[in-house]
């Protein structure tokens, strides 16, 4: 929740930063799947997040390279 505050706090009021907000967002998740490669969790069935984790890095790496193009776009 934590980060989540601080991506609406940039978001509203330090749009110069989101291009950091992605970067932050795939080192979160890219730093999940690696704890998880080398420990996972022993459950009965796969975790409703997990597929996230997979989905959310190729896309944080979309975004961050997209915000920078248009912040260059925009100078």
């Amino acid at each position: 929740m934590l980060i989540g505050f601080f991506f609406i706090i940039v978001y509203l009021r330090y749009k110069n930063l989101i291009s950091f907000c992605y970067l932050i967002l795939l080192i979160e998740y890219a730093g999940r799947i690696t704890i998880g490669f080398f420990k996972p969790v022993i459950a009965t069935h796969t975790p409703s997040g997990a597929i996230g984790n997979f989905i959310l890095v190729p896309l944080s790496i979309i975004m961050f390279i997209l915000s920078i193009m248009m912040a260059k776009k925009y100078k």
